[in-house]
């Protein structure tokens, strides 16, 4: 089955229903079976909302080319607008719904045009919930996989490389931070003389610390935060005094949760941090003249792995990377978050997640950005028996075993 068939198929539903929520995979085409729908209705009067003006930009220059009889019906606009909508239109169009906030969809519950069309290839079922309500439960769910997908010959098959490394349990280069109280001198410590330091609460505790230290220390933060949030779950009666006291000292469940969250980012960026000098060794070894794209945790690692080629919003002329990148002027770009939506690179050899999260519809949506790419092969790292592996691992099972590849770098 090619796009366009299964864009006629829909077709045809559309004399059954109104409204139709394009649950597709990733670089599937969901512009085109959402044009194809549009098209069939004829409205006067079309929106198209998404997550950012560089989805708006595409969208224009997609209709210009395909549907350039839609131009002059259509207005384009991000969520961040929404708030400014009038109920003037005959089919809205939610580009990226898994973006939608509540806030957002407070707005849009109260327009009512005579279709809508959900789209987005990483959705919840929070997200589908909101679209839910919105149609008031009447629509057409359309659902492809990414295994679909490449069935029907529209996607390649990609190859999957799960590299797993190992943390230096010998130098002790990190410092782990257990008082941050600015009005206390610091106490640094190696790792074993922790518990001396700990015990002394007129300073802070600085731990000097190996990779392994310093995993053990941060997630024995986090399940410590963990456990006392967990304790306000408890009903009132089954509460220990645990609660009585971090009420005592003003600290409600949400701060417990907070602490728990703000440790969990910091032991991703741990994870993130260490592997640059695993990525720089796994560089060295790709094969000359191949055109690799790197998803970095964060600005400040993309500068740090390669501040010229690095594309980030932060940066001027980041765009312009790109554009160089796709026209095969440059080898390389280090891109951070903001650039795993509505931006396509082409002809990719590989494709590098530095940094996997909980959030799969974040890592899908990465992952998606090589689908141009005839043979894609994407690398994934992470650390064995660890949080890191996993994300890893739950991001991996959508697939099949056989495109999936386990190295040890």
């Amino acid at each position: 089955m090619t796009r366009f068939e299964y864009a006629e198929k829909l077709v045809e539903l559309s004399n059954k229903y109104s409204n139709f929520l394009l649950d597709l995979v990733p670089r599937f085409g969901k512009s085109i079976v959402s044009t194809a729908l549009i098209n069939k209705w004829n409205p006067e009067r079309i929106l198209i909302l998404s997550g950012a003006n560089s989805t708006n930009s595409q969208w224009k220059e997609n209709l210009e080319k395909y549907n350039p009889h839609l131009i002059d019906k259509t207005d384009l606009m991000c969520y961040q607008s929404a708030h400014k909508i009038e109920d003037i239109y005959d089919v809205i169009c939610l580009d990226e719904c898994d973006l939608l906030t509540s806030n957002r969809f407070s707005y849009l519950k109260e327009l009512n045009p005579k279709h809508w069309i959900g789209m987005s290839g990483t959705l919840e079922e929070e997200d589908i919930q909101i679209f839910r309500e919105i149609t008031k439960g009447k629509y057409y769910h359309a659902k492809v996989t990414f295994n679909e997908a490449v069935e029907w010959g529209i996607l390649p098959a990609p190859k999957i490389y799960s590299v797993s490394l190992e943390m230096d349990n010998v130098n002790r280069y990190l410092l782990f931070h257990k008082g941050k109280n600015k009005k206390k001198k610091p106490n640094v410590v190696p790792f074993p003389d922790r518990w001396n330091a700990y015990k002394d609460k007129s300073r802070n505790a600085i731990i000097q610390c190996t990779e392994v230290e310093y995993h053990q220390l941060v997630c024995e933060e986090f399940i410590r935060w963990k456990s006392y949030e967990d304790e306000f779950n408890l009903p009132f009666e089954e509460r220990s005094q645990t609660v009585q006291f971090l009420q005592q000292q003003g600290f409600t469940q949400q701060i417990c949760r907070d602490n728990k969250m703000r440790v969990g980012n910091t032991r991703k960026k741990f994870f993130a941090d260490i592997k640059n000098r695993h990525f720089k060794k796994l560089f060295s070894q790709l094969p000359e003249g191949s055109r690799v794209l790197v998803f970095c945790n964060d600005t400040t690692q993309a500068d740090f792995l390669n501040k010229e080629f690095s594309v980030h919003s932060n940066k001027p002329g980041s765009l312009e990377l790109v554009e160089a990148f796709n026209k095969k002027e440059i080898p390389y770009l280090f891109s951070v978050g903001q650039l795993s939506r509505g931006v396509d690179f082409k002809d990719v050899d590989y494709l590098v997640i530095l940094q996997s999260s909980m959030k799969q519809g974040t890592q899908v949506q990465k992952f998606a950005r090589s689908g141009l790419s005839v043979a894609p092969k994407t690398i994934l790292m992470y650390y064995p028996n660890t949080q890191d592996e996993k994300y890893v691992n739950e991001f991996i099972k959508q697939f099949k075993q056989e495109w999936i590849i386990k190295k040890k770098l």
